[in-house]
């Protein structure tokens, strides 16, 4: 009797194990059979991923190229700025100097008359 459990709880786990056989198979089956898919992908994220860098490079270095001729730019601005400053305070100096000229030539003229 003893030898007939014996044999049955082994019969059991025999088909235990068979099953498991079946199902390891059929996961490598699977996995087998996803691996071009998953190579084809891998491929293509490589791909993209070298097209992503070349687009990220080509940024980076418009980015350099925008902030020189921002830094160009706003040189200039400050230029023109202090020329801006410079010539108004010259026109006020003229302007000065005209009035100046103006009192004068009166003060002469009123002198004249007089």
């Amino acid at each position: 009797m003893d030898i007939q459990i014996n044999l049955s709880t082994k019969k059991d786990q025999l088909t235990k194990f068979k099953n498991q056989i079946d199902e390891y198979k059929q996961a490598t089956k699977k996995i087998n059979d996803s691996l071009p898919y998953l190579n084809a992908m891998l491929s293509e994220n490589t791909k993209t991923a070298g097209q992503v860098e070349i687009t990220i490079n080509t940024i980076a270095q418009t980015l350099v190229k925008d902030k020189n001729d921002f830094d160009i730019l706003n040189k200039n601005m400050k230029d023109c700025d202090l020329q801006r400053n410079n010539l108004r305070k010259s026109i006020i100096e003229e302007e000065k100097l005209l009035s100046n000229i103006n009192q004068q030539l009166r003060t002469s003229f009123d002198k004249k008359i007089n």
